[in-house]
C-alpha cells in the first residue's frame, strides 16, 4: 500500500474515547449492478502502521468513505452488546439441541436484555409484567402436521405493547 492517500477518520466511540485509524478505499470491480460498486477497504493502525485489516464492500457508488467507516465501527457496539447479554441475562447458557429451543432462548434473553435498563430505572415494576406475562393463562400445544387443525392463536398484542413501550423508554406507556 503506498504511504499517501490515507484519510484519518473515527470508527465511533470506544471505552476511551473515539477510535481513531488511517483508512484507505480502493475500487475493486467494475460495477456488477448499475449503480453498486465494489470496494476493498482497509484500516490501518496509528500506532502500528504495519497493522492492516482489509475488508471487501458492496454498497451503492454514492457511498461515501465516512459512511463506510461508521457502519464498520458499529461492529464493536454489537459486539458490546452480545458480551452484556452474556453476563447479564444468560445469552451463552443454552447447549444448542434445536433450532426451535436456541430461537426461544435467544429471543427471551435479547428481551430480557431490553427489558433490564427500564427495570433499573423502576419505570416497569413486577406488578406490570404480572398483568402483561400473566402466568395462569393455560398452555395449548398446537400441531401444524395434522390436516384441518387450527392455527395457533395470534401474537398477544400486550406484551407488543410493552415491548414498544420499554424500546421507546416511556413509563407512561405502559399496558394496563
Amino acid at each position: 500500500m503506498p504511504a499517501d492517500g490515507w484519510t484519518r477518520l473515527s470508527a465511533g466511540d470506544g471505552g476511551t474515547g473515539p477510535r481513531w485509524y488511517d483508512w484507505r478505499w480502493l475500487p475493486l470491480t467494475p460495477a456488477l449492478e448499475s449503480d453498486w460498486c465494489r470496494w476493498l477497504r482497509v484500516r490501518r493502525s496509528l500506532s502500528d502502521p504495519t497493522d492492516l485489516t482489509a475488508y471487501v464492500v458492496f454498497a451503492p457508488q454514492v457511498t461515501t468513505l465516512p459512511e463506510v467507516v461508521g457502519v464498520a465501527g458499529s461492529r464493536w457496539t454489537i459486539e458490546s452488546g452480545f458480551e452484556e447479554a452474556k453476563g447479564a441475562v444468560g445469552l451463552d447458557h443454552d447447549e444448542v439441541r434445536s433450532w426451535t429451543g436456541w430461537y426461544r432462548h435467544i429471543t427471551l434473553s435479547l428481551w430480557a436484555l431490553a427489558l433490564l435498563p427500564s427495570m433499573r430505572a423502576g419505570t416497569i415494576t413486577g406488578e406490570a409484567l404480572k398483568k402483561v406475562c400473566s402466568p395462569h393463562r393455560r398452555r395449548v400445544r398446537w400441531r401444524r402436521s395434522r390436516p384441518g387443525a387450527a392455527s395457533p392463536p395470534a401474537a398477544r398484542p400486550r406484551m407488543a405493547a410493552l415491548a414498544l413501550a420499554v424500546s421507546l423508554g416511556r413509563a407512561a406507556d405502559r399496558p394496563s
